[in-house]
Formats: structure tokens, sequence, C-alpha cells
């Protein structure tokens, strides 16, 4: 399951929250995605960047192109880290390089704007 919102029908955000860090700390990709989501929008646990970029870092590098992407907002916010475009300039073409829209979209707004890459 990829969180975009919780489905409160299924499970509230403290079990959710818990089941993902099972799983994330075992390893999983998708789950270390899920709960970097819940720590960038504060369900189930305290807005925390930093531990959103943590869990979003640990599933970039096993490939996770939705946490790829999610890496590469967080670099060009500086939410978490420090603003960085050509850092995310690289995370959004890892990701869009595997086909992932949102990050094909951030992609070319870093080039129309000439954010870490000559525009």
């Amino acid at each position: 399951m990829r969180l975009k919102t919780l489905d409160k029908t299924t499970m509230d955000e403290t079990t959710a929250v818990k089941s993902f860090r099972l799983a994330a700390e075992q390893g999983n990709a998708n789950a270390q995605y899920n709960l970097g989501v819940m720590y960038q929008q504060g369900w189930g646990v305290p807005r925390d960047y930093k531990k959103a970029v943590k869990w979003f870092r640990l599933a970039a590098e096993q490939g996770d192109a939705y946490a790829q992407n999610k890496l590469g907002l967080m670099y060009q916010q500086g939410w978490g880290v420090p603003q960085d475009d050509k850092t995310a300039v690289k995370s959004f073409r890892l990701a869009a390089e595997q086909g992932d829209a949102d990050a094909q979209y951030n992609l070319g707004v870093m080039y129309q704007q000439g954010w870490g890459v000559p525009r």
C-alpha cells in the first residue's frame, strides 16, 4: 500500500505508524516510504522532516521511485535537510527515469526554472 492519504477506514494513524515502523526497520522499502510520509505529514507522529528524510533516503537507496521523488522534494524545499537544488535534481532524475510521472514533472520544473540545472 502506497500512501498519498491515509485510509482512515482501514487503520488509525497510530496503528499505521507502528505497522510501518516494524516493516521499515526490517528493510521494507514500501514501509520506509510510508513511514516517511507519516513523518512528513505529521500523521500519527509529530511532524518531523528529519525523520521523514531518513526514511525516504533508506527507501530511495533501494531504488524506490516514490521515495526518490519525495527525497527530491525535501531537498528542493529544504525540509529536514539543507536546501540543495542539485541534489533535488539527482533524486528527481532517478525517479523520473523509472517512469514516475510526479518526478518527471518535478524535474521539468527544475529545468524550466533553472534550479540546479541550466535553464
